[in-house]
């Protein structure tokens, strides 16, 4: 009986240990797993960079028309279609705008339509507002959901180049 009790015993902590040991690891292990894991993040962040700073390609049937108003008038008519380098230029500009959420109620009519056809996104309407001095602008989402404006500013002074192949006036 002695022994039997000695004989459960001794399975019963042999049995302990092997659970026991089973999801311990030890400080070597951890070490490596640790380092595993920092190498497997600097390789996620290296391609969320390498991702970043590529440029968004335009593809053959995307396309930006550009609508300029016509008179006082809230018509518009075809200005003019922005695709290929110039498209992904612009894209990428719009991309880095610092946006403001909310609605934004300007006093007169948008100087131009930005109409965007892009393959990999949803189209979208942008509404140009341009200061009547002409010093800067306001782009506006049609559905008004966010904005941002602009005054003369290497950005704005970009945007405005390629969609009117005009300079903005420098403030006074």
């Amino acid at each position: 009986m002695f022994r039997k009790k000695i004989y459960i015993t001794f399975v019963f902590f042999f049995i302990l240990f092997l659970v026991g040991c089973e999801g311990s690891e030890t400080s070597e292990q951890k070490e490596d797993n640790t380092n595993t894991e920092k190498q497997e993040e600097e390789v996620v962040t290296e391609k969320e960079v390498t991702e970043a700073s590529t440029q968004t390609k335009s593809k053959a049937d995307d396309v930006i028309t550009v609508k300029k108003q016509v008179g006082d008038a809230n018509k518009y008519e075809d200005f003019q279609e922005i695709t290929g380098e110039t498209l992904t230029e612009l894209v990428n500009v719009f991309e880095t705008l610092d946006w403001e959420l909310g609605v934004i109620d300007l006093e007169h009519s948008p100087k131009y339509q930005l109409n965007f056809k892009l393959s990999d996104a949803e189209r979208k309407t942008y509404l140009l507002y341009l200061y009547s001095d002409h010093s800067g602008f306001t782009l506006v989402e049609e559905n008004g959901a966010r904005y941002v404006t602009l005054d003369h500013q290497n950005r704005a002074s970009k945007i405005y180049k390629i969609i009117s192949g005009k300079e903005l006036t420098v403030a006074k």
